[in-house]
C-alpha cells in the first residue's frame, strides 16, 4: 500500500518553505560545505550517505548528460514514492510538469557552469485524491573523478499525502529561485543544534536496495544507489 502520509507528518505549507522542510535542506548544505577542501567542490566521491540520514528519502545524486539535462544516479525513496514508479536511471525532469520542465532546463545549468547552488520552490496542484504537496528542490554541485563538475547532490523535500497515482512538480511562475555562485559569499546556515545522548546511538545501517514493487506497508524507506 502507498504511504500517502507527509513526508514531515504536517499539513503543507504552501510556499513549500516550511520550519520542518528548511531544517533538511539546512542540514544538507551544511554538510556539502563540509565537505569542501580549501574552497575547492567537493567530489562525488566525497559524500557519505552516513552523515546526511535524515535526508536520504528525499536525496539524490545527478550527472548532467547535456545541457539542460540531469540523469538520476542515486534516489531516495520518497521521489520514487512521488512518481509512482523507480526513478533511478530517468531525467530529474521526470519529476516535473511541462511548464516546470522549462523552468529547469532553463536554469539548472547555472549549478555546473556557474558553479552555483541552486533552490527552487516546487509544488503538485491538488486534484481528485490528490492533496497539494509543496516543497523544495535544492541542487548543490559536485566534482566527478576527471575534477569536472558534472555531478550534483541535492534533496526534493515535499510536504502533503501523495495521494492517488504518480505525482509530478512545478514551479510556481514568477517564483524566486535562489542563484548562489559557489566563489561568492554563500548564505549562512544556522549551526545544527545540539543534543545531549541520553543513550549510546545505535549503529548506522545503510538501507538496503528494494524494489519498487517489493515495497511492504507504510513506513519503509530505501535507498538506490548506482555508484557510477
Amino acid at each position: 500500500m502507498m504511504d500517502n502520509s507527509g513526508p514531515l507528518g504536517d499539513p503543507p505549507d504552501p510556499s513549500g518553505d516550511s520550519a520542518a522542510i528548511r531544517h533538511l535542506l539546512d542540514e544538507l548544505e551544511r554538510y556539502w560545505q563540509q565537505i569542501r577542501r580549501s574552497g575547492r567542490l567537493p567530489a562525488r566521491t566525497d559524500v557519505d550517505p552516513a552523515q546526511i540520514d535524515a535526508c536520504l528519502p528525499h536525496s539524490f545524486i545527478v550527472e548532467r548528460v547535456a545541457p539542460g539535462v540531469l540523469r538520476l544516479r542515486v534516489a531516495g525513496a520518497r521521489l520514487s514514492d512521488a512518481l509512482g514508479m523507480e526513478v533511478r536511471g530517468m531525467p530529474l525532469s521526470a519529476l516535473f510538469l511541462p511548464e516546470g520542465r522549462d523552468v529547469l532546463a532553463a536554469r539548472i545549468d547555472e549549478v555546473f557552469d556557474g558553479p552555483r547552488i541552486m533552490e527552487f520552490p516546487i509544488h503538485s496542484p491538488r486534484g481528485i485524491g490528490r492533496p497539494l504537496m509543496a516543497g523544495r528542490l535544492l541542487v548543490l554541485p559536485l566534482l566527478d573523478r576527471e575534477g569536472r563538475v558534472t555531478r550534483a547532490m541535492g534533496a526534493m523535500i515535499t510536504e502533503g499525502g501523495i495521494g492517488r497515482g504518480g505525482r509530478r512538480f512545478t514551479i510556481p511562475a514568477g517564483a524566486e529561485i535562489r542563484s548562489d555562485a559557489v566563489d561568492g559569499p554563500l548564505r549562512p546556515i544556522a549551526p545544527a543544534p545540539v543534543f545531549e545522548a541520553a543513550e549510546e546511538p545505535a549503529p548506522f545501517e545503510m538501507p538496503r536496495v528494494r524494489r519498487v514493487a517489493d515495497r511492504p506497508g507504510r513506513g519503509h524507506l530505501r535507498l538506490v544507489v548506482d555508484n557510477g
